[in-house]
């Protein structure tokens, strides 16, 4: 058995305040001038009444209604996959309130005020399926400047970043093991490898421009590491009988997004795909921007970037996303794949909200080498066969 199936979801914000819209991401909505009007004071004057008080630039958080219905929406299907993949900013900020909400939410512990149902929620971990994730930029937050920092993320989701739950590992011998995990799944003679590395800046002098140390991350030394953890493994697989294997990459920012602001960029983010073109990596997960997008590494034509959207996070263009992979492990770093993009819908008559898969995953349109029929795609990028084969 070589095929996989992985569910990703990404900036889920999480927070003691939830329904919570800044002002300042509503300020940079060009199209939006109205909105400002009506937020401003709103957002305003919550920053002062909660317990948050001083934060005068506090970043929005979730919706609390898309919350419960994905957390309902998982436990639908999440038997039906290996493993969920989340790419980072699970909270609003590296708060210990922020984080133990986040980490309370996937073991079905809901705060009273998040619905008027009755909470009747389940652990996810009760269906064993391995839940892996990799720190953002808001989950490093470490004072009321939002200034970045370590931070007590792992104090909540493990210094594996898996939970504690021994799904994931760090390599003692790499300098940067605090920085860079990785995890294997196995199904007879395949593998899949997934290597996660944590671009979030360490301090913020290492930001650039006014406020760049919010928003930005920064490639750096983590990079040698993921490089380094990643031809280890290979050459362990390799060494232990496998011959199908495939390695997945996992961060927070993704690198050259179309049209990213400079206030959201990751610094040297060239360094990145050089090091994804020279790996001979073919799958880049990220999430950050809050827009799915499946878009071309620009100097590496086989390697793919797939950018999650926000799946729960408040949203001033209020959509929500995840994905869901399906990889076919062929041979020694040979795949073939397909991902679904999966967007919120809101049945406002019947007081439902629900996921339904888009007909296309959102693509980088100035790509011109990209057919936008998901099983046309999958086909010519493989050249192989259509993708009805990996949902068998």
């Amino acid at each position: 058995m070589s095929k996989y199936k992985f569910i990703q979801i990404s900036d889920l914000h999480f927070s003691r305040i939830k329904n919570f819209t800044s002002f300042i991401e509503v300020a940079k909505e060009k199209d939006a001038p109205h909105l400002i009007d009506k937020l401003v004071f709103e957002d305003f004057k919550r920053n002062f009444i909660t317990k948050w008080g001083k934060k005068l630039i506090y970043p929005s958080t979730f919706d609390s209604d898309v919350a419960i219905a994905l957390l309902s929406r998982l436990h639908g299907i999440i038997n039906n996959f290996d493993v969920l993949v989340i790419t980072g900013d699970i909270a609003s900020t590296g708060d210990d309130d922020d984080l133990r909400i986040a980490r309370e939410y996937f073991d079905g512990k809901i705060p009273k005020n998040w619905t008027k149902a009755k909470n009747n929620f389940h652990s996810l971990f009760k269906h064993g399926v391995p839940i892996i994730t990799v720190p953002g930029n808001h989950d490093r937050y470490h004072d009321f400047l939002l200034n970045p920092g370590f931070g007590p993320y792992e104090r909540f989701f493990g210094m594996a970043w898996d939970f504690d739950k021994k799904v994931s590992n760090y390599d003692d011998g790499c300098k940067n093991k605090f920085y860079v995990k990785y995890s294997i799944l196995e199904k007879l003679d395949s593998c899949l490898i997934f290597v996660a590395g944590d671009f979030s800046l360490r301090h913020q002098i290492y930001a650039e421009g006014f406020l760049g140390h919010i928003g930005q991350g920064r490639v750096d030394s983590v990079l040698q590491g993921m490089v380094s953890v990643t031809n280890k493994i290979r050459s362990n697989i390799i060494n232990e009988g496998y011959k199908k294997y495939a390695v997945v990459w996992m961060v927070h920012f993704p690198p050259c997004f179309p049209g990213v602001d400079s206030g959201l960029k990751l610094i040297n983010d060239y360094d990145l795909l050089n090091a994804v073109k020279n790996t001979n990596i073919k799958l880049l997960l990220a999430g950050h921007t809050h827009e799915p997008l499946w878009y071309r590494c620009p100097i590496h034509g086989d390697a793919h970037i797939f950018s999650c959207g926000t799946t729960s996070g408040v949203d001033v263009n209020n959509s929500n996303y995840y994905s869901e992979f399906y990889i076919n492990v062929t041979g020694p770093d040979e795949y073939e794949f397909n991902a679904e993009c999966y967007e919120l819908s809101v049945d406002a008559k019947n007081k439902k909200i629900e996921f339904s898969v888009m007909q296309d995953f959102p693509a980088a349109r100035k790509n011109k080498s990209f057919n936008f029929s998901i099983a046309n795609a999958v086909a010519n990028i493989n050249n192989g066969p259509s993708s009805d084969i990996l949902k068998s």
